[in-house]
């Protein structure tokens, strides 16, 4: 069995379209979801970078 461990760079890729993001993609289609971790540190930074997105108007509500 493999588990993957992601940072806070590949966490936001789920939700903020960019480079890398496919990948991402097609990891969270095949592997269980209880397979895959966001290291802890990495949550705050997974926030900011989804606000900052919200703010520049790359994603909305």
């Amino acid at each position: 069995m493999n588990f993957f461990w992601l940072d806070a760079s590949a966490c936001s890729k789920r939700y903020i379209v960019e480079e890398g993001t496919s990948i991402i993609n097609h990891l969270s289609a095949h592997v269980a979801l209880n397979d895959m971790f966001c290291l802890l540190e990495g949550v705050g930074e997974i926030i900011s970078v989804i606000v900052r997105s919200r703010n520049r108007g790359v994603i909305t509500n």
